[in-house]
């Protein structure tokens, strides 16, 4: 990435007030505010990333073992 990054998309992720997607013309961040750095940055080849948004398992129909579910530094991917 040579310069600077525009952010074109800000969006809420997941079940709880932490997470939210940042998106340039290249890049999704996946971030928690809780942290200092983002959870996972990924090079996109999307056209429009300001129309991104996030879903999580369960809404998608999948289920998920709590116990064996967790994000990235051990922070809880949904609500307790």
């Amino acid at each position: 990435m040579a310069g600077t990054e525009e952010f074109v998309l800000f969006a809420k992720a997941g079940g709880n007030s932490f997470g939210f997607l940042l998106a340039s013309r290249s890049y999704l961040y996946l971030c928690d505010q809780r942290s200092g750095v983002p959870l996972l940055k990924w090079q996109h080849d999307v056209e429009k990333p300001c129309f991104m948004d996030a879903y999580s398992f369960s809404d998608l129909g999948f289920q998920t073992d709590e116990s064996t579910t967790s994000c990235v530094d051990g922070y809880p991917c949904s609500s307790q």
